[in-house]
């Protein structure tokens, strides 16, 4: 508690912080007048198609000892592309022999991009698949949100194989929940599969004539993190109508911590690092036509950012049907719908671990004392909130 003879003190404080923060504020002002004037996103349609992996944490299981992760990949359309289950205790060399057998054929969509990237094993494809011996026990061990990696990876995989395999009936907008970036493939693989995507576009314009256009759209960004208020100071984006800009490279770099995620091949300068991580240009929009609904971050496909204007009015159109979040893109919404595993889905996979553990049990005891444990309650405090 605040004592009031400490009152005088801290409002002091604070009031020294806030002048230096207004300071702060001016030069974030000046900065963000390099986005330039914001363009009218006009009226155009297109099928819209989102793939999005199930959300980790809405899969979590109430009593789960082997820490099973559920992995399922689904569209906009409630089409399944994947469904796994795998456990944090999983063999990193066993699961790689799942994707690609010993003569180096894909068993799986994930394989199948393994493959393509030329590599034989997960640990070969992310840094964060591979174990690393602890120091203490000399036992080989991994990061224990490798499972999460997996599972992006997996979403990565899937929406490759649309590109590569998939038939596109109309001009087709492909949307994935979060920027075009990654960190999670080795050395530079991730630009590498950029790289063939941008090629799988072209072989669709020629063969099937369709555009398709691949966005990420995020909830939030570093840059808006940092420039929100200077942006609504400066009037940025607050027409009365959906707009949006462009970001420049320098704003990214005010704006990250580290450099090398705002780097693009073209930025490539021999004898420094190559770019690994960004495969689009990051644009901000903001699909209302009222001055303060809320602005997203954009990032288009390297090579696609020219016809901006066009793809962010595909992204307007279905953004427009948004529920429950306004001006969200709809197809994410429908896509996480789908993916979701709650309610009686979540109780049967809980009854099946059960089952599973009770039938392994090596003794009747054993039996006896697990049944035990099931029925004592794990936090009986929290009774009192129920």
């Amino acid at each position: 508690m605040i004592e009031p003879e400490q009152l005088p003190f801290l409002i002091d404080e604070i009031d020294q912080a806030s002048s230096e923060e207004i300071s702060r504020l001016k030069e974030l002002r000046q900065e963000i007048t390099r986005l330039g004037k914001a363009r009218h996103i006009r009226d155009f349609s297109a099928t819209a198609i989102s793939l999005v992996a199930s959300d980790g944490g809405n899969n979590r299981l109430q009593f789960d000892p082997f820490e099973v992760q559920i992995i399922r990949v689904v569209d906009s359309y409630g089409q399944e592309a994947c469904l796994k289950v795998v456990s944090r205790y999983k063999n990193i060399a066993t699961l790689s022999r799942e994707q690609v057998d010993e003569d180096g054929n894909p068993l799986s969509p994930l394989g199948e991009l393994m493959i393509d990237l030329g590599v034989s094993t997960l640990s070969e494809l992310s840094p964060m698949l591979r174990p690393r011996k602890d120091k203490e026990t000399g036992k080989e061990t991994l990061n224990p949100s490798w499972v999460l990696v997996y599972r992006d990876l997996w979403e990565w995989a899937i929406l490759y194989d649309k590109f590569k395999k998939g038939y596109f009936a109309t001009n087709t907008l492909i949307v994935i929940d979060g920027l075009l970036r990654s960190k999670v493939f080795s050395g530079d693989l991730f630009i590498q599969m950029i790289k063939k995507i941008q090629e799988y576009i072209k072989t669709i314009k020629a063969k099937q004539r369709r555009d398709v256009y691949l966005v990420g759209v995020a909830k939030r960004s570093k840059v808006l993190d940092r420039y929100r208020l200077a942006m609504m100071l400066e009037g940025i984006m607050r027409e009365p109508r959906p707009v949006f800009v462009r970001v420049p490279q320098e704003i990214e770099e005010l704006s990250y911590d580290w450099p090398e995620y705002t780097r693009r091949p073209e930025d490539d300068v021999e004898g420094k690092e190559k770019a690994k991580f960004v495969g689009g240009y990051l644009f901000l929009a903001k699909f209302g036509s009222r001055p303060g609904d809320h602005i997203w971050p954009v990032d288009i496909l390297l090579g696609q950012q020219d016809n901006a204007e066009k793809i962010l009015a595909y992204l307007k159109s279905d953004a427009e049907e948004g529920f429950p979040i306004p001006y969200y893109p709809n197809c994410i919404q429908r896509a996480h719908e789908h993916s979701a595993l709650t309610g009686i889905d979540m109780e049967i996979l809980q009854l099946e671990i059960i089952k599973s553990l009770l039938g392994n049990m090596p003794t009747s005891a054993d039996v006896e004392s697990f049944e035990e444990f099931i029925l004592n309650p794990k936090d009986p405090a929290g009774a009192r909130y129920e």
